[in-house]
């Protein structure tokens, strides 16, 4: 088959599976029927992505900076800093993917942040030592690559809520 043909036969099937999904916007043109000077590209239409957004991820060093912990207190997870103490670290690297409609931070399989465009990435956890506690971390982006981390527990067998052992910082994103 020469390739003249076989183009036009990709084009036509190409183009009736894009008009299948109500994404063709014109007809190709037959390449013989094509001026030689005219590009190629001219004959396939334009793709139109339609439905959830294709699951990407880059990979940035975490840095966190300006570490404030409250003194005496040990804390269940949060980054990887000497100012505190801090019992399940987060890796130095984290991968920030799109979900669907969501943003996502992983720095491990069991350190996912998630949240809406806009909105906080959060991380709710239980833990147990002398009962059960929940562990409510957020990320606040104030930019693509800065952004603020915040950690506040509550002893769920007692009364009062957030705990007195809570911990901020500032992070970036290399």
């Amino acid at each position: 088959m020469p390739c003249r043909t076989l183009l036009y036969v990709i084009l036509t099937v190409f183009s009736s599976l894009l008009a299948a999904c109500g994404s063709a916007e014109r007809a190709p043109v037959p390449v013989s029927a094509r001026a030689a000077s005219e590009p190629l590209a001219q004959e396939v239409p334009a793709i139109t992505t339609v439905g959830t957004p294709t699951t990407a991820s880059v990979t940035h060093q975490v840095v966190f900076s300006n570490v404030r912990s409250v003194p005496r207190c040990f804390y269940f997870s949060g980054p990887d800093v000497p100012e505190a103490d801090i019992r399940d670290r987060f890796p130095v690297a984290a991968s920030l993917e799109r979900d669907g409609e969501l943003n996502v931070l992983r720095f491990s399989s069991s350190a996912v942040f998630r949240g809406a465009e806009g909105q906080p990435l959060e991380r709710v956890t239980t833990y147990e030592y002398q009962g059960k506690w929940s562990i409510t971390e957020r990320i606040v982006m104030t930019s693509a690559t800065t952004g603020s981390y915040s950690y506040e527990e509550c002893h769920l067998d007692a009364v009062g809520c957030p705990g007195n052992c809570t911990l901020t910082a500032d992070l970036t994103l290399q």
